[in-house]
């Protein structure tokens, strides 16, 4: 993953839920540090979903779970579905650290690695397979860092497709609704990074939720018109299929863009 795209740092909160377990289980070994047991979620959300709530012109999440966000000329989107296919995810190890004290995973001097392949569900968190129970020495995490799949080997979500899924709808000038597919191949991964860092206990099970903000996707894009001026569709569905960084005048490239840079890291207690 290139160096710019970490210090780019992508769309993210990076939050930390605890609740008192009735049992956990006790350390690595003499010396280590207790293992902490912890769930890793990544999901979208708004602003009005975060825990900063930075504006009050928030995106506000529909009672179904969609989203309503708006594009460059304020026509309505509706994004009902979000799917990435991840490749491998690693976890920098807290300072003073080593790959002693993280039995049974692959580590190396960047951290722990837990290969996949993982097919998100970026709506709902939910990761497949499972990403809970995970058994991670105690200390301050401070990057976690996703590796996405190429479109070889993304079979879970189809071979014919990138490594990320943007499906949705927007009024067409007839008024019937226009669904769409906006497929993106981020290339360099997605980073989640806090400088100050999240620390998970043996004391409590934790949860990391990573979450990707969506409220500014579309805003540098005229998705609507793009829609409309757009003939591809995939196959007999009506979806109009928009894939990789040049559909409507390099629109793909700018909504990856605003995607990668739509996050905040926090911390709830």
């Amino acid at each position: 993953m290139s160096p710019g795209m970490r210090a780019a740092v992508l769309a993210l909160g990076l939050v930390l839920l605890r609740c008192q377990p009735e049992k956990v289980s006790g350390g690595t070994g003499a010396g280590n540090p207790p293992l902490a047991e912890v769930a890793l979620v990544f999901r979208a959300n708004s602003l009005t979903d975060s825990v900063l709530r930075k504006s009050a012109a928030a995106v506000i999440r529909n009672p179904d779970g969609t989203f309503e966000v708006f594009d460059s000329a304020g026509s309505a989107i509706k994004i009902s579905s979000l799917t990435i296919a991840v490749r491998k995810i690693d976890l920098s190890l807290p300072v003073g650290l080593t790959c002693e004290s993280a039995p049974g995973y692959t580590c190396d001097s960047d951290g722990i690695s837990l290969p996949g392949p993982f097919v998100v569900d970026l709506m709902t968190g939910a990761s497949n397979p499972p990403l809970e129970h995970l058994r991670l020495p105690e200390g301050v995490y401070t990057r976690v860092g996703l590796e996405l799949s190429d479109n070889e080997s993304a079979p879970a979500v189809d071979t014919n497709t990138p490594n990320m899924e943007i499906r949705g709808g927007t009024d067409s000038a007839d008024g019937r609704a226009r669904p769409f597919s906006v497929r993106l191949n981020l290339r360099d991964g997605l980073d989640f990074d806090g400088p100050t860092g999240i620390r998970i206990t043996a004391a409590a099970l934790n949860k990391l939720l990573l979450q990707l903000t969506v409220d500014d996707w579309f805003k540098t894009v005229d998705l609507k018109n793009c829609l409309e001026a757009s003939g591809s569709t995939a196959g007999d569905s009506g979806v109009t299929l928009l894939a990789g960084d040049g559909f409507c005048q390099g629109a793909g490239l700018r909504i990856r863009q605003k995607i990668e840079a739509s996050g905040d890291i926090n911390e709830e207690k």
